[in-house]
């Protein structure tokens, strides 16, 4: 009888375990970018893609951070893995960055990522826009 308690709660448990999938497995397409403000590299920034309205990437939000020459790899679920495909609204946080590309009702940036293939990204913001 304590054999089949023990051998049911272990057979529980480990359906349990595969029931809750690994959410990193979602499907992500890699994003690799630059991000410069007037042709100029912006280093420590953020860049967060979200989801554009009625869009179908899943509601995940992508991120990265630029390095000193302005290149960032988005990271969704472990790093570097990139973002789910869809339409995606692009923000950037960080010194010196123009009011205007600091909130989704703001920006302009809009980006399309593309499953199945490395996507490259090129923003550059500008001044006084």
């Amino acid at each position: 009888m304590i054999q089949r308690v023990v051998t049911s709660g272990l057979l529980l448990g480990m359906l349990a375990w595969v029931g809750c999938g690994d959410p990193g497995a979602a499907p992500t397409a890699k994003v690799d970018g630059t991000l410069t403000l007037d042709g100029a590299p912006l280093g420590n920034a953020t860049v967060y893609f979200s989801p554009a309205p009625g869009a179908k990437s899943g509601g995940r939000q992508a991120t990265g951070t630029t390095d000193s020459a302005g290149k960032f790899t988005l990271s969704s679920f472990k790093k570097n893995d990139g973002a789910m495909p869809g339409a995606y609204v692009v923000t950037v946080s960080g010194t010196g960055v123009p009011d205007k590309y600091t909130a989704a009702e703001k920006t302009d940036l809009k980006v399309t990522v593309e499953s199945g293939k490395t996507n490259p990204v090129k923003l550059d913001l500008k001044k006084g826009e």
